[in-house]
């Protein structure tokens, strides 16, 4: 199985309800224990906060061990839906 689909199947198992996540911060806690899983981490330098009742952000991905070595990108997309819960999207680049 490539390893975008992998993490995804990984990320979307982790919501509490139909893929909906309570808080924005419950989302990206599950999509970082994920990449972490694969040795990978999203880069500090480039994390932005999630402002907003929707949005999108493209922190680059590095090796968990060096934290520098740039792996790639993610896309992280997100919607409050009227429930209060978050949609919560994570793409893999």
């Amino acid at each position: 199985m490539k390893l975008s689909r992998k993490l995804r199947n990984a990320f979307a198992s982790q919501s509490t309800t139909n893929n909906y996540y309570a808080t924005k911060g419950e989302a990206v806690a599950a999509f970082n224990d994920v990449l972490e899983a694969e040795g990978l981490l999203l880069d500090p330098s480039t994390t932005t906060q999630l402002y907003g009742d929707e949005g999108r952000v493209t922190p680059k991905l590095v090796d968990l061990e060096t934290e520098t070595k740039e792996e790639g990108l993610a896309v992280l997309s997100w919607y409050r839906m009227p429930s209060g819960r978050y949609e919560f999207t994570g793409y893999l680049a």
